[in-house]
């Protein structure tokens, strides 16, 4: 009888949100503080639309496979049945947001065509000045006591979607993995890499949690990503590594340290082998990041 995936700590769950009784709009009355990385992240959904507005720290938001950096400034954007989870990168220097909540049926009947579907996470205002001012105008009116708030909200709200083609159109859409035949366990486990990249399992350790050997593993995902299980989560690493170099002012140790390398040589060694380059000629050279496969 073949057994199933029982990747520990792995779940997604729905998020409930208490929406005041005939509202279509919930709100933080108080910046959220993001758990720090050690803190078990956990997948979430919402069945509304959640924008936010970063307001100090630094974070990291995983949404639907892709990785984003969160600094002070940038706004969020998920949409609805997006899974997603976000944390700190540090106790020091906690990341506090501002979240805004808005029902779907506040917003798609002011849409005149479905929502854009390419509309990235993390929203800078040095990358799309107008769409971020739009989103962290909405976050903070929010907080106003006016009573027609909700529906500007949602007017808003609409706006930005509606704009979102012509704002959002030239955005790289990342890889998907290869046109193959659905195997969850294989997706499961790129999920559970993603939550756990700082963690350095061996190959053997994580075929263990599929109950597969270690060579069906590595041949059922790489038919799906294009590489094996070590490799990808090294490629989220270096990933995460380049936004944090040009994010933030971090020592290449530090984000060494971060991202769970055994130590900084091993970083640089790996960061070289994707980009062709030291981690300290990288944040020089301004260069962009590499995006990685992204989870199906």
């Amino acid at each position: 009888m073949q057994k199933h995936a029982s990747l520990p700590q792995y779940h997604t769950v729905f998020d409930p949100l208490p929406f005041p009784q005939n509202s279509l709009l919930h709100y933080d009355r108080h910046a959220c503080p993001l758990p720090h990385a050690e803190d078990f992240p956990y997948l979430h959904y919402h069945t509304c639309y959640e924008i936010g507005f970063c307001e100090s720290g630094d974070g990291l938001f995983l949404s639907e496979g892709h990785y984003f950096s969160v600094s002070p400034g940038d706004c969020l954007f998920l949409a609805p049945g997006h899974r997603h989870y976000s944390r700190s990168l540090t106790k020091s220097n906690t990341c506090r947001c501002w979240f805004v909540y808005l029902k779907q049926e506040a917003v798609l009947p002011l849409l005149p065509k479905a929502p854009h579907a390419d509309i990235p996470t993390v929203i800078r205002p040095t990358e799309h000045p107008q769409a971020a001012a739009l989103l962290r105008e909405l976050v903070l009116r929010a907080r106003d006591q006016d009573p027609l708030r909700e529906r500007a909200l949602s007017l808003g709200l609409a706006l930005f979607l509606t704009e979102a083609n012509r704002w959002f159109s030239q955005a790289h859409t990342p890889p998907s993995p290869a046109a193959h035949a659905p195997d969850d366990v294989i997706t499961k486990m790129a999920e559970y890499l993603s939550l756990h990249y700082r963690d350095n399992t061996s190959s053997a350790e994580l075929a263990k949690l599929c109950h597969l050997s270690t060579s069906q593993l590595r041949r059922r995902f790489t038919a799906l990503y294009g590489m094996p299980p070590i490799a990808y989560r090294n490629a989220i690493r270096t990933h995460l590594a380049s936004e944090l170099l040009l994010r933030t002012n971090r020592s290449i140790a530090d984000i060494a340290e971060q991202l769970g390398y055994p130590s900084p040589s091993d970083f640089y060694r790996m960061f070289r082998k994707d980009y062709g380059t030291s981690p300290s000629d990288y944040r020089k050279q301004q260069l962009c990041p590499k995006e990685i496969p992204k989870i199906s």
